[in-house]
């Protein structure tokens, strides 16, 4: 993965994403909409009650909704603005949000109210919700509602055009008996998921080349960069002493890769790269693992629509990366690198005495590591020595060996390599105990036995550089915009 700095362009961050807000004592990791809490807390979108509480089986207020409807859209309330509202004043603490927002709710105020502490019904909220994605002016047909919800006759008149907005656009479904409950009061979880669904995930994190990130494909990498932190620094990681560092490198890692992502694709839709069904098909299982399988897909409310997308867009980026990497290398490349590093493909064959400062003192180890030495110097047999002083039982039998460079500590390889045919060393120190070698034979593997591993890394080597200088060169190209802190 490169490592790629990002500089911002100098306008103001929309959004903030801190791993260690969005903690909230009442809502455990298994409540049905656990996720979309978690992430909108993260954000600074939903805060809470005090003592960590998100309270998400109370009915959401409609002060409560334009909170999260304000801030989900990236708006900045209104904090100077005098309250034109008689049943707030200036200090009621939703003040600035539902001056803010009126124009969200146009349909559920009166000139001089906002009725603040109401329960907000499901019809208000689709269409503050509507009013809020700028869709109001879209032409539908509502007469189709009738067909759609068995309690069609319910819904006030001044809403049926936002709902059938919304379930054109996919923003609502109804409930699975076929109602749609228009007044009926929502749950702050309720409500909760639908900013989430219909708006949050849907802002852009960034854009490259114009082209727009959503912040759904932010999370499918602060997912996975959480899940990697948590294996290296344990569970209770948000709570160590170097959090703001961690947190910082944390936030870094899945900027930087959310927009490498997002640049291959603006590429892959230069090339005209796409995925045949068969590809997509093919390759389902091993992507929805990849995402983190059937119960990730249901916690993080993904849709059929998503997971195709994301497998999509997986096997574009795959796509570019093996246009770019499509360099080879010749025999003479192969032969010249070969002969240019001869003494990488030098071999010894050896045999060795192992004595162990386990069973015994270190100094007791060395002792007599250095008499068995002198026993071998002297003339001794190798064999016989090995054989009544080895403590290596599954090596005791195998009297011989090839031993190559970078298969061992690198003290033990010089001092080997360094050692004539049949010369024995002085004991040799390593993490566990003392050596006895005797060089037996040198030896190089031929060309031919190491031709295609050495084809293989310069493949590797050569594509890997063209990868890195094409992908450089397109970032230098690129216009990035970052919305997030």
């Amino acid at each position: 993965m490169l490592s790629i700095l990002f500089i911002n362009t100098g306008e103001s961050f929309a959004f903030t994403y801190d791993f260690t807000s969005g903690i909230f004592n009442d809502v455990e990791s298994e409540h049905w909409a656990s996720y979309p809490i978690i992430q909108m807390g993260r954000a600074n979108i939903i805060n809470g009650f005090e003592g960590k509480l998100f309270k998400p089986d109370d009915k959401v207020t409609r002060a409560q909704f334009a909170k999260m409807l304000l801030l989900s859209v990236d708006m900045t309330p209104d904090s100077m603005q005098r309250s034109g509202f008689k049943d707030m004043s200036d200090q009621h603490w939703a003040k600035p949000y539902a001056e803010s927002a009126k124009e969200f709710f146009a349909d559920s105020i009166s000139e001089d109210y906002f009725y603040p502490d109401n329960s907000a019904t499901r019809q208000e909220v689709v269409a503050a919700v509507v009013r809020a994605l700028k869709m109001q002016d879209e032409k539908v047909d509502i007469s189709q509602l009738r067909e759609r919800f068995s309690d069609f006759s319910e819904i006030d008149s001044k809403y049926g055009k936002y709902i059938a907005i919304a379930v054109k656009n996919g923003l609502i479904s109804g409930y699975p008996d076929g109602t749609f409950r228009p007044k009926g009061k929502l749950t702050r979880a309720e409500a909760a998921k639908i900013i989430y669904q219909d708006i949050f995930v849907k802002q852009p994190v960034a854009s490259v080349n114009g082209k727009e990130i959503p912040f759904r494909d932010f999370l499918y990498k602060a997912d996975k960069e959480e899940t990697y932190l948590k294996a290296i620094y344990g569970q209770d990681m948000w709570t160590l002493p170097t959090v703001d560092s961690i947190k910082a490198k944390a936030l870094k890692n899945i900027l930087d890769s959310t927009i490498y992502d997002s640049l291959l694709l603006y590429k892959a839709h230069e090339m005209n790269i796409k995925p045949t069904t068969f590809e997509v098909n093919t390759d389902y299982d091993n992507y929805v693992k990849e995402i983190g399988g059937e119960h990730y897909i249901r916690k993080k409310l993904l849709s059929e629509a998503d997971v195709s997308d994301y497998i999509k867009d997986r096997i574009k980026i795959k796509k570019v990366l093996d246009r770019i990497k499509n360099q080879t290398v010749t025999e003479e490349e192969i032969r010249h690198f070969y002969n240019s590093n001869r003494d990488n493909y030098e071999y010894r064959t050896i045999s060795h005495i192992y004595i162990s400062n386990l069973k015994r003192t270190d100094a007791e180890a060395v002792k007599l590591a250095a008499e068995v030495s002198q026993k071998a110097k002297s003339g001794q047999d190798f064999y016989q020595l090995k054989g009544t002083y080895c403590e290596e039982l599954t090596d005791k039998n195998d009297y011989m060996y090839e031993f190559k460079r970078g298969t061992r500590e690198k003290l033990f390889e010089d001092i080997v390599f360094s050692l004539s045919v049949n010369q024995v060393s002085n004991p040799i120190k390593t993490s566990y105990g003392y050596y006895i070698v005797k060089v037996l034979e040198k030896n190089y593997y031929s060309y031919d036995s190491v031709k295609e591993q050495i084809k293989k890394e310069l493949n590797f080597s050569k594509n890997y550089s063209v990868m890195l200088q094409t992908i450089e060169q397109w970032f230098k190209e690129a216009e990035i915009k970052i919305n997030i802190n």
